[in-house]
C-alpha cells in the first residue's frame, strides 16, 4: 500500500527559522522549527540565517516543496521531510 504524498496548500513565516504550514485537505495549519535543518545544512543553507532572506518563503513544485530561491531553487525542502519534522 502506497500513502499519498504530502502537499503543501500555503506557507507563511510566523517566527524567524519557523514554518507555518497548511496542508492540502487541511484547514489547520501547523508551525515547524526549521532551525536544526539550517544549521546542519552548512554553507548551502546559510543564506536562511538572514530573516530576510527566510521570510520569501512559497510554495513550489505544485506543493511539494517550500522553497526560497526562485531563480536557481538550491534553497528548497520538500514536503514529505516537512510533514516528518511535523510528526516528530
Amino acid at each position: 500500500m502506497t500513502a499519498d504524498l504530502p502537499r503543501i496548500d500555503a506557507v507563511s513565516v510566523p517566527a524567524p527559522m519557523t514554518l507555518r504550514i497548511r496542508w492540502k485537505g487541511s484547514s489547520q495549519a501547523v508551525d515547524i522549527d526549521l532551525t536544526g535543518w539550517i544549521v546542519m545544512g552548512g554553507s548551502l543553507l546559510d543564506p536562511l540565517l538572514d530573516p530576510e532572506v527566510f521570510t520569501k518563503a512559497f510554495v513550489s513544485d505544485h506543493g511539494a516543496a517550500v522553497s526560497w530561491d526562485r531563480e536557481k531553487g538550491d534553497l528548497s525542502i520538500d514536503a514529505y521531510h516537512l510533514q516528518q519534522m511535523a510528526n516528530s
